[in-house]
């Protein structure tokens, strides 16, 4: 091997030895073994070149459903003799927590956040025990009034956490302490878990994200649901100002109206902001302060529980926030939401692309009407080869009337959609171009009006 690396030629003497790569052009390249850890593997070994970029890939994402592979990662993450700070790699982090494992309590949220400080994205989806039905009274005893409620105390945490100092610190038996905290870590997370109610989940210290954390840009939150908001009320005080990009809230069943206006004022830069589930009902305040924050810049919009919303609130959407791209309602009232103001949405949000009103029982020919003068607009800018930007792509419609689609302006709609056309040959590549999965394209008919409720979808056509 000395003789075959005597006879190379010097990079400096030979013009047609090609230079080493940049970074990022690496970095693009190995993008595309980013599915395979193994391969990413072999790469950071074949040279110090390739180390950064591929280690930056293997490092950057992670979802974690087992509880001992959280204990492997973290390992790592926390060995201080390493000669490189994994941690600082991380970017996306998804904790999942099924029936048993993993845990997710408040050291595994401290942790994260003193181990990861260039965490980018985080995702926490609890799966909360379901309740149980109450036992039988007639035999127990009547409780005393006045008595005092047993409650469990509540966590307080320390703000700020210090964070950690930069570079690794080559001490003795560093690598068995990371491990011993990782080990006390888990063992006080499962104390914890015990002493949680059944109908609650454990309260995390996300404040310690916001500080320690400041590239935290996305934010996913499923079932989170403490004995009260409080902790998400810190978060959103303790996040740097218009820091966060996107904010899902799935039934976080304690959510309060405070706290969600709380994120609309600080995190005005805020792009898609989602509160699902039937726990969390917004109401017209919360969503004025949503539009009238958010304004421009937010991009989707998606509410769970909108049986409170009206006209007062929903008519500031398109005049606050004209490049809406997604709306989504679901369980609205039929007599709250009028047909103007779907109207005015259709007209005004000229790039909207998916909209969705489960109860549409004021949809009528003026709304179809409008949604068909938008499409015919975009076709003929198409024709003309002058189409740029988004345009309406999907439309769920569901509790409409009886008459609804036997109108004209249904039927028009759903021939320029293309659902009764079925002679496009190219539908697969259509599909790609669309960034849509080629097993749907091949449906031949997009648009579904069944038991009230109508799937209206405009499929790609070529026009010559």
């Amino acid at each position: 091997m000395r003789t075959a690396r005597t006879l190379q030629p010097d990079a400096a003497t030979d013009p047609t030895r090609p230079a080493t790569l940049p970074s990022a052009v690496l970095t693009a390249i190995f993008a595309h073994h980013a599915d395979t850890p193994i391969q990413l593997r072999h790469l950071a070994l074949v040279c110090r070149a390739w180390s950064a970029p591929a280690l930056q890939l293997l490092w950057a994402s992670f979802k974690i459903t087992k509880e001992r592979d959280f204990e492997r990662v973290f390992t790592v993450l926390t060995r201080r003799t390493a000669s490189r700070d994994h941690g600082s790699l991380v970017r996306k982090l998804e904790l999942v927590h099924s029936e048993r494992e993993p845990t997710i309590t408040a050291h595994t949220v401290l942790l994260i956040s003193v181990a990861c400080p260039n965490l980018e994205e985080i995702s926490l989806t609890f799966n909360p025990p379901p309740r149980r039905p109450p036992g039988a009274l007639h035999g127990a005893p009547h409780a005393l009034h006045g008595a005092p409620h047993a409650t469990p105390d509540r966590l307080h945490l320390p703000l700020p956490l210090p964070r950690p100092q930069n570079g690794p610190s080559h001490s003795p038996g560093s690598s068995a302490a990371a491990a011993a905290a990782i080990a006390g870590f888990m063992h006080s997370a499962a104390h914890a878990a015990t002493q949680t109610s059944a109908h609650h989940t454990p309260p995390l210290p996300l404040a310690h994200l916001a500080h320690n954390c400041p590239r935290l840009h996305t934010v996913h939150l499923t079932a989170y649901s403490p004995k009260n908001d409080d902790t998400l009320y810190e978060l959103a005080k303790y996040l740097a100002p218009s820091s966060l990009r996107v904010l899902t809230l799935t039934s976080c069943a304690t959510l309060q109206g405070s706290t969600i206006r709380k994120f609309a004022k600080s995190q005005p830069s805020l792009r898609r902001f989602e509160v699902m589930g039937h726990d969390t009902a917004l109401t017209d305040t919360s969503v004025t302060t949503i539009a009238e924050s958010c304004g421009a810049r937010l991009e989707a919009f998606s509410v769970g529980n909108a049986a409170h919303l009206t006209d007062a609130s929903l008519s500031l959407i398109p005049k606050h926030c004209p490049n809406l791209r997604t709306l989504c309602l679901i369980d609205n009232q039929p007599d709250h939401i009028s047909e103007a103001v779907l109207t005015d949405i259709v007209g005004r949000c000229r790039r909207l692309e998916e909209l969705t009103v489960s109860n549409a029982r004021a949809v009528g020919e003026k709304f179809l009407g409008a949604v068909v003068e938008r499409v015919m607009e975009e076709v003929g800018r198409e024709m003309k080869g002058t189409r740029s930007g988004p345009y309406l792509k999907r439309m769920s419609l569901g509790n409409v009337r009886r008459d609804v689609p036997a109108l004209p302006a249904m039927r028009r709609l759903i021939e320029l959609g293309g659902g009764v056309d079925a002679s496009d040959e190219d539908e697969e590549e259509d599909a790609e171009e669309w960034g849509e999965k080629p097993s749907f394209a091949r449906l031949k008919k997009v648009n579904v009006i069944r038991n009230g409720s109508v799937w209206w979808q405009r499929k790609r056509k070529r026009w010559v």
